[in-house]
């Protein structure tokens, strides 16, 4: 509900919904654009404003594309906002190094958990940031980045780089959207699945899918990443809000600065 109190605030143009996104959303679109993006934003303030911008402009016309009510819905919807600008700036991120068909032969024959394990590292995450994502155990990650290279030497010969594993995102995403079909996990299973509300037929039944599907794999991995980011990041610094509100037209709001920490704060409860 408070969630949903912020995002009505913001659709209709109050100064407080506004702040409220800023405080609970911002640190996780700064962080996540940064790590994709760093040729276009050095610093994670920069992403995460650029991002409120963009969902404030034209009278919150991105904002009212979003047809959620819940937050862990609202950040697939923030991912795609964040991508859209970036590759519209013409981010490059992170070297292009691993080809599509080279990661479907990595994942040939792999359970789960390891192929999302070689999923999340091909977006550039070590195995120490994989522990948190998936909520594994950090040596399993390791074990399993370790054997995908071992088979990636193979398979190379002289062409081999040690960076192969963790890059080639880009790449991957855009062959992974050729694989959407009928049928394909939706983003209110995502989010049940996250939450526990699910049975676990339907449970199983997206993780068979996932299994052959690389888009709804990507998608499912994008979640973890979101989700990894949102619940360990506080909420945003007051500086950092009254700066974008200011730029979005709104008065700036001095005395009533630790209110907005709060706010943050108890949603992520």
């Amino acid at each position: 509900e408070s969630f949903h109190w912020l995002l009505r605030g913001a659709l209709c143009g109050e100064a407080a919904g506004w702040r409220g996104l800023a405080a609970l959303m911002g640190p996780t679109a700064g962080a996540v654009g940064a790590h994709y993006f760093p040729g276009i934003w050095s610093r994670e303030e920069m992403a995460a404003e650029e991002v409120l911008l963009e969902l404030y402009r034209n009278g919150a016309k991105r904002l009212r594309e979003f047809q959620g009510t819940a937050e862990n819905e609202f950040l697939l919807f923030l991912r795609q906002i964040i991508w859209q600008l970036g590759e519209g700036k013409g981010g490059a991120g992170a070297a292009e190094t691993m080809r599509p068909e080279l990661f479907e032969k990595l994942l040939e024959g792999l359970a789960y958990v390891p192929r999302q394990i070689l999923a999340v590292s091909a977006k550039g995450y070590q195995a120490r940031e994989i522990e948190k994502i998936l909520e594994i155990d950090k040596k399993h990650a390791e074990e399993v980045i370790e054997a995908a290279k071992e088979k990636l030497r193979a398979l190379e010969g002289e062409r081999y780089r040690e960076d192969t594993v963790s890059g080639g995102w880009a790449a991957l995403r855009a062959a992974h959207e050729e694989d959407k079909k009928e049928g394909c996990v939706s983003d209110k299973t995502f989010v049940r699945i996250s939450e526990g509300q699910i049975t676990w037929r339907e449970k199983e039944a997206a993780e068979q899918h996932m299994a052959s599907c690389l888009y709804c794999l990507d998608r499912w991995t994008n979640f973890q990443e979101m989700r990894m980011y949102y619940s360990s990041l506080p909420p945003a610094a007051d500086g950092f809000i009254e700066s974008v509100v200011r730029k979005m037209g709104f008065p700036t709001q001095e005395k009533k600065k630790s209110f907005l920490a709060k706010v943050g704060g108890m949603l992520k409860r």
